[in-house]
């Protein structure tokens, strides 16, 4: 894939859908990551209705400070969906160069076929006029 202008490969497919798998597989991970936060907070505020002294909410500020916000995590995925997103359009770039090739050869192999077939009917129509001139000098009738 070191030409950006050549027609993707088969390889150079896998590769890309390779990418996406992993990419994919970062999201979901992160989303699960984002669902035990959530879950932490719900513990954290029941936790907080039980007891709330000045030292347990001084706790809770520091752990919650020392693992992601929520923002931080909208933050990652938005950023994992750009790329995702990135990745998606190029591979629809070398999927349309390579289909682009492919339409390009396949339009001149029919030309070459219309053209030999063109030439085939001129030699069969000069031997049917051959052989109805032969049947006029031999004076016989045509065969049905």
């Amino acid at each position: 894939m070191n030409d950006l202008n050549a027609p993707a490969t088969k390889a150079d497919l896998q590769l890309v859908q390779g990418d996406l798998q992993q990419v994919k597989g970062d999201l979901q991970l992160v989303q699960g990551d984002l669902q035990q936060v959530k879950g932490d907070l719900q513990q954290v505020k029941l936790e907080l209705a039980e007891k709330a002294t000045k030292s347990d909410l001084q706790q809770v500020r520091l752990e919650l400070a020392e693992k992601a916000t929520k923002s931080d995590l909208l933050a990652l995925q938005e950023s994992l969906t750009d790329s995702l997103t990135e990745t998606m359009r190029d591979v629809q770039t070398e999927l349309l160069k390579a289909f682009y090739s492919f339409a390009k050869s396949t339009e001149a192999k029919l030309s070459d076929s219309e053209i030999s077939d063109h030439l085939i009917r001129q030699r069969v129509s000069a031997v049917e006029s051959r052989i109805t001139e032969i049947e006029r000098r031999l004076n016989l009738p045509p065969a049905a």
